[in-house]
C-alpha cells in the first residue's frame, strides 16, 4: 500500500489507478519511441558529472550529456539490491517478496502466481497491448527466464530478443536498431549491460575461492578481468598506496552493531587492496559508459532522436569497501542508491536531490504516462513524469518501502531508515541519515529517537501485512507458503 501524507497531516490514502489519471491524455500526439538503458551494480556516484564522492575519480562522458541535457535524481533507490528481485521490480512495478522472489534464484513453487502477474503487468506485455514494438537486448536475469531460453522469454515477458551479448556486441546491436528503424510504431527498446558487475569477480580476499565455474560458463568475463588486472600490475610502484589513484571509503570500518551477517566482513585486505579494487571499479564504469556511449551516438544522428526518450538507471550499486564490504544484497546507501535518468522529447533539464524515489516502484508507471498508456495495472509506485516534464510537484510521499534477501525496510522522508531481519528476534537496524550519512552506528537503541522508531515500525507492519509476509520465529512466510 502506498502512502502519502497531504499537508503534512497524517491523512493516508492509497494511490490511485494509473489508468484513471492517464485518461485525460489525447491520443492524437505521435507516442514516443522509449530508449531504456539498465546498467548492472552501478552506484549514483558513478558519473562523473555528478561530482559525487569517487566522481572525479572515474570518467563517463557519455552518461554525462544525458545528465546535461535531462533530469536526474540523485536519490533514488532500487527496490532490492540484488539482480533478480530488482529486475523483477524494475520490469513489473511489483513486490518482489510478495511473490518469492528474494534471491537470484526462485523455488518452481513460485512460478504460476510469478507468471501470472508477469503476463498481466510487465513493462513488456503492457506496452505490447498498447500497439508499442517491444524489443530487448543484454542480460535478462528474470524470474523463470533468461537468455539461454529466448523464445520462453519473449513469450513470458513479451519482448522480442535481440542479442544475448551484454557487452559490445550489445552496443553494436542497440546503435544498429536505432539506425535501421523505419516502422512509424513506436518502439521500446530495453538495452540491458552487465557493467559494472564484472567486479564481483575480481578477487576480493585471500579467502575468497576462485570462479573457475564463472569462467568457464562465460570465458569473456575473464577475459575482461585479467586485461584490467594486467593494467592494474603495470602502474608505477606505489600508485595504490595512496588516494590519487582511488579513495578509501570514508566508512571503511564496520557499523557499529551491524545487523548483517559479520561473514560478509572483509578484514583481511590492506589499504592498498582495497584501492586497486575500487580502481578496477571504476574502470569498469567507463568500460559501460563507452558502450553506451556506441548507442547515444547512434540515436543522435538519427531521425529518431527528437522523438525518443532515453531512461538510464541500474538494478543495485555496489558496496566497494564500504563498511569492509564488497557486492550488494546489504541494504546500506552504497548497495541501494543508483542513477536514474531521463532526457529527450519533452524532459526538462534538472538535478534533483529531494525526491525520494524507487526505480523498482516509480519507473514502470511513469514509462506508461510517457507512452499514454491508459490501460495500465494498479500500480503501486508513482509517476514522475509531470515533475521531469513540466516540474509539476509529486504527491508527497512519506514512506519508502524497501527490500534484501535477508531483511525489509522502510525509509521515512529521506532521512530516517529502519531495518529489521527476515526472523522475529532478530536485531533491527536505525539509522538517521541526516547526522550519520554514512551509517556507522546502529542508533535502534537512542532513547531520542523511540518514537520515530516506533512509527516506522506500524508503517512497515502494514507494508508486509499487505504483501501477506509474516515475520516469526521460523523466517520468512507469505500466503503461498515457507519460501526460503
Amino acid at each position: 500500500m502506498n502512502r502519502f501524507i497531504l499537508n503534512s497531516t497524517l491523512c493516508v490514502i492509497s494511490f490511485f489507478p494509473m489508468g484513471k489519471m492517464l485518461a485525460h491524455k489525447t491520443t492524437t500526439i505521435q507516442r514516443p519511441n522509449i530508449l531504456l538503458i539498465v546498467t548492472d551494480q552501478q552506484n549514483i556516484d558513478m558519473i562523473s558529472a555528478l561530482k559525487m564522492n569517487d566522481g572525479k575519480y572515474v570518467s563517463t562522458p557519455n552518461l554525462d550529456k544525458l545528465v546535461e541535457r535531462g533530469y536526474t535524481f540523485t536519490n533514488t533507490y532500487c527496490a532490492n539490491p540484488l539482480s533478480m528481485p530488482s529486475r523483477m521490480a524494475l520490469f513489473t512495478g511489483s513486490s518482489p517478496a510478495q511473490y518469492g522472489v528474494r534471491n537470484n534464484e526462485v523455488e518452481k513453487s513460485c512460478m504460476n502466481s510469478v507468471l501470472r502477474m508477469v503476463s498481466a503487468r510487465s513493462m513488456g506485455h503492457v506496452f505490447k497491448r498498447e500497439g508499442y514494438e517491444t524489443y530487448y537486448g543484454g542480460k535478462v536475469h528474470l524470474p523463470f527466464s533468461n537468455w539461454m531460453h529466448k523464445e520462453s522469454f519473449q513469450e513470458r515477458y513479451g519482448f522480442k530478443y535481440l542479442c544475448a551479448d551484454e557487452r559490445n556486441e550489445l552496443a553494436k546491436v542497440g546503435a544498429d536498431f536505432i539506425q535501421s528503424y523505419q516502422s512509424k510504431v513506436p518502439f521500446l527498446l530495453v538495452l540491458s549491460f552487465i557493467n559494472p558487475h564484472d567486479i564481483c569477480f575480481v578477487m576480493p580476499s585471500k579467502t575468497r575461492p576462485p570462479f573457475e565455474k564463472a569462467y568457464k560458463r562465460e570465458p569473456e568475463i575473464k577475459m575482461a578481468v585479467d586485461s584490467l588486472s594486467r593494467i592494474a600490475d603495470s602502474m608505477p610502484v606505489g600508485f595504490f598506496e595512496t588516494d590519487a589513484s582511488a579513495p578509501l571509503p570514508k566508512n571503511l570500518q564496520p557499523t557499529v552493531n551491524n545487523i548483517y551477517d559479520n561473514g560478509r566482513l572483509i578484514s583481511d585486505k590492506t589499504d592498498s587492496e582495497w584501492r586497486r579494487y575500487i580502481w578496477m571499479y571504476h574502470r569498469m564504469v567507463e568500460i559501460v559508459d563507452a558502450q553506451i556511449g556506441k548507442v547515444l551516438d547512434a540515436l543522435d544522428k538519427s531521425p529518431l532522436k527528437d522523438n525518443t526518450i532515453v531512461i538510464m538507471t541500474s538494478d543495485h550499486g555496489e558496496m566497494r569497501g564500504s563498511h569492509q564490504m564488497i557486492g550488494k544484497n546489504i541494504q546500506y546507501e552504497e548497495a541501494q542508491r543508483v542513477p536514474l535518468i531521463f532526457a529527450g522529447r519533452g524532459i526538462k533539464k534538472g538535478m534533483d536531490d529531494k525526491s525520494v524515489i524507487c526505480n523498482g516502484w516509480d519507473l514502470l508507471p511513469t514509462m506508461c504516462e510517457m507512452a499514454s498508456i491508459a490501460n495500465v495495472p494498479n500500480y503501486e509506485g508513482i509517476s514522475l513524469y509531470g515533475l521531469v516534464t513540466e516540474g509539476k510537484p509529486l504527491l508527497k510521499r512519506d514512506y519508502i518501502y524497501l527490500e534484501s534477501l535477508q531483511s525489509y525496510q522502510i525509509i521515512k522522508q529521506g532521512r530516517y531508515k529502519y531495518t529489521v531481519r527476515e526472523a522475529s528476534g532478530l536485531p533491527c537496524m536505525f539509522t538517521d541519515l541526516k547526522v550519520d550519512s554514512l551509517e556507522t552506528m546502529n542508533l535502534i537503541e537512542k532513547p531520542q529517537y523511540q518514537d520515530v522508531i516506533t512509527e516506522l515500525k506500524v508503517i512497515l507492519d502494514e507494508e508486509l501485512e499487505h504483501r501477506q509476509i509474516v515475520l516469526d520465529e521460523n523466517g520468512w512466510r507469505n500466503s503461498k507458503g515457507r519460501v526460503k
